[in-house]
């Protein structure tokens, strides 16, 4: 399709020419003109040559060949159109550079081959553009990103292949109306679609005076070859990725631990969320005691064996839930203020007065929440150190559930399993599994 309407766009150029001959009557000039560029015997042989010479509204048609180039400067509004992506290679050299560097308006590019020729970071560069069309590109080896998007809008990414590039496949930054469709990545370091904020350019961007990106859509038929094959990230806690719509992804990996809790990692399965955060732990250490695991569909946390529980609830909701699959846990939940001034404190686990209504369950190994406290699979141990009596398990905060879970003991020693000082606390299904003897403690601070 996308090779017709490149030839149907030439067509209609030359139709416009054979007019005048055919009739000798005199019309109205052609809007735009057609510029050829091929490796020899076309009018042009670099593709810059032909940009600088082209009116706004020009195709210029780039045959077979590969062309070595730096930075290609896209400054007025055109149609950049190779004969295929295959045969037509464009290598650039340019140290801290861009392969297409695109300023303009009004821009469509279809059709190449873009290889890192030596040193240049991005391959594909847009900046502040509206209405930009980039279809059909082979994206490869580029410093930082293959495809980067910023300050852009109503702007479309489609039938792309970026690969092997050193930041992601394709980014976008401070952008608003992006569509991203059909689109396949491998090998890129970062991952395979990036979605960031930037804090120096295109700032203040949205309607409302906030800076990030506003109705991003992810559709069509998407390939990504990374263990991270989507993630977003802020630049800054006030900034915003809102209305990013996609339906390939049902689970998202989140973090607690900073500089991570700036990004949201986006995954196909509970199980390939769990990979992640596992594959994350051989790179940075001790990240997998700050990692949650979050359904998308319903904004429920999943803590599976060798997670911890106390991220799940720190990134929950009011109202929210989070299920515990078997396994031990060992809890530490460390510089806690108990309603927001006494402390720091060490509990266990730490419910917070902002968590009202939180559910806290066991499930089976299919997720199923335990209804027999003699079912009950997931076990929680807690080091508290808190100076008014061992509290293995705080609650601060109103109506919290717990539910189907086993408690262990506390080290150093026990007193308090659970303390709670919230209201309408409920237990279920449950039970205390402390040598010692444990105890449920109600209180009011």
């Amino acid at each position: 399709m996308a090779a017709f309407l490149r030839t149907l766009r030439v067509v209609l150029v030359m139709i416009g020419v054979l007019a005048f001959s055919l009739t000798g009557q005199a019309i109205q000039p052609a809007q735009a003109a057609v510029l050829d560029v091929c490796p020899s015997g076309c009018t042009y042989s670099t593709i810059q040559s032909a940009v600088d010479a082209a009116s706004d509204g020009d195709t210029i048609q780039v045959g077979e060949g590969t062309y070595d180039s730096t930075t290609i400067n896209i400054t007025k509004p055109l149609y950049l159109v190779g004969a295929d992506r295959d045969t037509v290679i464009i290598r650039v050299a340019a140290t801290a550079g861009y392969g297409l560097d695109i300023t303009a308006d009004n821009v469509e590019i279809t059709g190449f081959t873009l290889i890192n020729g030596g040193g240049t970071n991005f391959g594909v560069k847009a900046s502040g553009v509206d209405n930009l069309l980039v279809d059909g590109l082979q994206v490869q080896g580029f410093v930082r990103s293959g495809i980067d998007l910023i300050g852009c809008t109503n702007s479309t990414v489609e039938n792309s292949y970026s690969y092997s590039n050193g930041g992601a496949g394709v980014a976008v930054s401070n952008s608003q109306a992006i569509v991203l469709r059909n689109l396949t990545t491998a090998n890129n370091d970062w991952g395979g679609i990036g979605l960031f904020t930037n804090a120096s350019y295109y700032i203040a961007n949205l309607s409302d005076g906030k800076t990030g990106s506003d109705g991003i859509l992810l559709s069509g038929n998407n390939s990504f070859g990374e263990v991270n094959p989507l993630y977003t990230q802020l630049a800054h806690p006030t900034h915003v990725i809102r209305n990013f719509n996609q339906a390939v992804f049902a689970f998202v990996a989140r973090s607690t631990l900073a500089p991570l809790s700036t990004m949201t990692w986006y995954q196909y399965t509970l199980s390939s969320a769990f990979n992640l955060i596992t594959a994350a732990e051989a790179t940075l250490p001790g990240s997998k005691s700050f990692a949650a695991i979050q359904k998308l569909a319903d904004g429920s946390f999943h803590v599976l064996d060798t997670m911890k529980i106390q991220p799940a609830i720190d990134l929950a909701l009011a109202d929210g839930v989070v299920y515990v699959y078997p396994g031990m846990y060992n809890e530490i939940a460390s510089s806690r203020f108990v309603l927001g001034a006494n402390g720091p404190h060490q509990f266990g686990l730490f419910i917070a007065d902002n968590k009202d209504g939180i559910q806290i369950i066991g499930v089976d190994t299919l997720g199923n929440p335990i209804t027999d406290y003699t079912q009950a699979a997931a076990t929680i141990n807690t080091n508290a150190t808190n100076t008014f009596g061992y509290s293995g398990i705080f609650v601060e905060a109103d109506q919290v559930t717990l539910q189907g879970l086993i408690f262990g003991p506390n080290t150093p020693s026990d007193n308090k399993t659970i303390e709670v000082i919230g209201d309408a606390f409920t237990l279920k299904h449950s039970r205390i599994a402390v040598p010692s003897g444990g105890a449920v403690y109600f209180g009011d601070w």
